[in-house]
């Protein structure tokens, strides 16, 4: 496992793919402008699972304090498309194909996302993607197809 906030693990720093996975973290935090403005932190990104954060901030909310849905909907398909790329292997652009997205609660608190890539093809790829509030409570379950470019 590869916490991109702890660069002093052994295990990760002997792994040849942790700088390939330290880069694309701190990519998609700082060159991704929508990310950038959300402040979408990746807490860690290997070969079986991405992990990111998202913080609660007023501006991301509807009229009740909840982080808007659509944010919600963007922190799931930004995560299962990078658990995509951590799966394949794969470096360069990535595209959704679809995206089916249950919201089961009100996003209240900081969020955090996990996705796994359950099909790891060359072409295409299928992640799923947990989002859950500070407090572990499920805020939205997510299944995401993506495209890497032939």
């Amino acid at each position: 496992m590869t916490d991109v906030g702890d660069t002093n693990s052994r295990a990760d720093a002997d792994d040849p793919r942790h700088e390939l996975w330290q880069r694309k973290a701190r990519h998609l935090e700082s060159r991704v402008h929508f990310n950038k403005l959300c402040n979408l932190r990746v807490g860690q990104w290997d070969d079986r699972q991405v992990v990111m954060h998202l913080p609660h901030a007023e501006q991301l909310c509807n009229s009740t304090d909840g982080i808007h849905g659509g944010v919600v909907g963007a922190l799931a398909d930004t995560c299962g498309t990078a658990a995509a790329l951590a799966a394949t292997g794969a470096d360069g652009f990535i595209a959704t194909v679809s995206m089916n997205i249950n919201y089961l609660a009100a996003a209240t608190t900081d969020l955090t996302a996990v996705g796994v890539c359950v099909k790891p093809g060359k072409r295409i790829q299928v992640s799923e993607v947990s989002v859950t509030d500070a407090n572990g409570r499920l805020v939205a379950k997510a299944t995401i197809t993506s495209s890497l470019p032939s």
